[in-house]
This record gives C-alpha cells, sequence and structure tokens, in this order.
C-alpha cells in the first residue's frame, strides 16, 4: 500500500508539498480567476487565519486580499492531488519577446555546468529594442576553474531550455549579492552594467 501511494505521487515529489489543514490554495490568472490543476498563476491562499489586510494600505488590499483569500506573489501551479510547485516570484519574471520566463529555472541550469557555482539572472533591456527584456546571468566561477566563455554557457542552456531562456549577457562577479539568510538580491544586480552590444551588429 506505501508503494502505491509512492507511486501515485511520485510527480509531487520536487513541489514544496501539501498546504497546512485548513489551509486552501489556489493558482490565479492576472484577473483572479482560479485556474485548472497543472496551470501556472499566481498563488493565493485562503483560510480563516487570512488577515483582512494591511493597516491603512487600501491599494494592496483591493489587489492581494479578496473575500478570505491572499495573494502569496509567487508563481505556482498546483497540480491535480494539491501538491503546490512554485516557480518562483511573480515580480521576478523575465518578459522575453511576450514570453514569462522564470530566473530561478535558468540559474539551476547554469549552476549545474561544472565551471559555474552559482547563479543569478535578471531580466535587462534588449539592447536591440526587440524583445523588451533578455536575460541577463551573473556569476560565480567553481573554485580553481577558469571563466567559462559565453558561447559554451549558451550552449549548455541552449540544450536544456527554449531559445528565448538563453541568456544574452553573462558577467562574472567575485560573489552574489545575498541578505543575511542568503536570500539573492536582484535589485542589486541589476544595478550592474552590462557590456553594450556590438555596434556593427544588424
Amino acid at each position: 500500500a506505501v508503494f502505491i501511494e509512492c507511486q501515485r505521487y511520485r510527480a509531487s515529489l520536487d513541489s514544496v508539498g501539501l498546504a497546512a489543514p485548513g489551509v486552501r490554495t489556489s493558482g490565479r490568472n492576472d484577473d483572479g480567476q482560479a485556474l485548472a490543476a497543472g496551470a501556472i498563476g499566481t498563488l493565493w491562499i485562503g483560510g480563516d487565519h487570512v488577515s483582512p489586510g494591511y493597516w491603512d494600505d487600501d491599494a494592496v488590499i483591493s489587489k492581494s486580499f479578496v473575500e478570505g483569500w491572499v495573494s502569496t506573489g509567487d508563481l505556482a501551479f498546483v497540480d491535480e492531488n494539491g501538491f503546490v510547485h512554485l516557480q518562483g516570484r511573480k515580480d521576478d519574471m523575465i518578459k522575453v519577446g511576450g514570453f514569462n520566463v522564470s530566473p530561478d529555472e535558468i540559474e539551476r541550469i547554469l549552476a549545474e555546468h561544472p565551471g559555474v557555482a552559482e547563479a543569478g539572472c535578471v531580466g535587462i533591456a534588449d539592447p536591440r529594442r526587440i524583445a523588451g527584456e533578455v536575460v541577463g546571468a551573473f556569476l560565480v566561477a567553481s573554485p580553481g576553474a577558469a571563466t567559462v566563455a559565453d558561447d559554451e554557457l549558451s550552449s549548455w542552456v541552449a540544450a536544456r531550455l527554449e531559445s528565448y531562456k538563453i541568456p544574452a549577457h553573462y558577467t562574472w562577479l567575485q560573489a552574489l549579492p545575498r541578505t543575511p539568510s542568503g536570500k539573492l538580491l536582484r535589485r542589486t544586480l541589476r544595478g550592474h552594467t552590462t557590456p553594450d552590444p556590438d555596434p556593427s551588429s544588424p
């Protein structure tokens, strides 16, 4: 019986788990409508524990608190068994040519390269003014490893992800900016200057 139960939830092993008792979860689109199981949207949480809002902040209340539900600001999907799969923060999404790209996904792929110890990705303005934003990758080299060429990194990502998720710029740092608790400071990365495009390129 245990084996059968494990097989049933095999597809949910990469989730963050089920909601606690008394907590409801829902993936919703930008209009606040509930999405079908497996569809990525903003994660909303409901239950008796949910606050009616923030003190003296009507603008946030109207967007984030609705009839006993609160928006977490996380992008996620809830599978058919109720397991929650986080896909990153909505504010961190990179909009590349009409596609919403999760930086977490690209960071995981880059960090799997033997020459990369850490990776942080953010959206930067497309210098060609075509895609709106492109992916900028900030990397920390593995101890003792030489800096990896941009072309090699792009090929590494291209073999694993869609083409629009390939970073347009790579910047090597001694360390990624983080909070004392270890959270990546993406706003600091966005402040770094990225290389200008080759003026001779089309």
